[in-house]
């Protein structure tokens, strides 16, 4: 059996993971992703580099505090959202990567209250819903943005034990148990929500679906991709497959 990944793996994961996330369109100009090596050390995406032409030496090790390892005492940090993923590591013990991006049919479905239904395979995976930020403090005085440890943990508490989160009028947080889970389950969601979109432009009124049907599918606990880790596996490695 294989060990766990040393840190050079771990940077060339996540290097695959920024390409695909551009490519296959869950990921814009900005956005970042990072994975938890230690309580208090993480590998995080700076700002500053781009999805596609990233390189496992551009990745910069961060602290709790948004310190750079090995940088200047209270230099910038590579990232100003970077409580977003601190938040969401010290809420979340059993999470080792996490993702902020703005995909755009996500942060649509979440701006005009449309509600997930289990319509299609992707929106089975979400079928008991996404949970979304709402601070309309942090909207108006922060731009949406998550810059400090108090707003990150409002924003921890409300994405709870779910595979992902939205932020109103803002993006996503994704969040997993690894690098390949945190882009298969905001790819699936990315895709989910294109389909959310599309059955709601038809004009049907919610739901759509046989409210028996969609409770039952909500409650089946086989119904997020955290859940499935040989099926997420297998995804990671034909997202791999088609954009790298």
């Amino acid at each position: 059996m294989p060990g766990p990944p040393n840190e050079q793996q771990i940077k060339e994961d996540l290097v695959k993971a920024c390409k695909v996330l551009f490519k296959c369109g869950v990921a814009d100009l900005t956005g970042h992703i990072s994975y938890k090596l230690g309580d208090n050390r993480f590998l995080i995406k700076p700002r500053a580099v781009n999805w596609l032409t990233l390189t496992a030496d551009d990745l910069v090790v961060i602290d709790s505090n948004g310190g750079v390892e090995g940088g200047v005492a209270g230099g910038e940090p590579p990232e100003i959202e970077w409580p977003i993923h601190v938040g969401v590591y010290q809420a979340r013990k059993d999470v080792t990567s996490v993702l902020h991006a703005h995909p755009p049919d996500s942060t649509l479905v979440a701006g005009l209250g449309i509600k997930f239904e289990p319509l299609t395979r992707e929106l089975y995976f979400y079928g008991d819903g996404v949970p979304v930020y709402r601070s309309i403090d942090n909207l108006v005085h922060e731009n949406a943005q998550i810059k400090t440890m108090p707003r990150a943990k409002e924003m921890a508490a409300v994405l709870g034990q779910n595979p992902a989160l939205i932020l109103l009028y803002h993006g996503t947080v994704v969040a997993a148990d690894t690098i390949g889970g945190v882009v298969v389950s905001s790819y699936i969601l990315e895709r989910a929500a294109s389909s959310m979109l599309k059955a709601a432009a038809t004009g049907k009124p919610s739901p759509m679906v046989d409210p028996m049907l969609q409770e039952a599918m909500a409650t089946n606990s086989n119904a997020t991709p955290l859940g499935l880790p040989n099926v997420v596996a297998e995804r990671w490695e034909m997202l791999k497959a088609y954009y790298l």
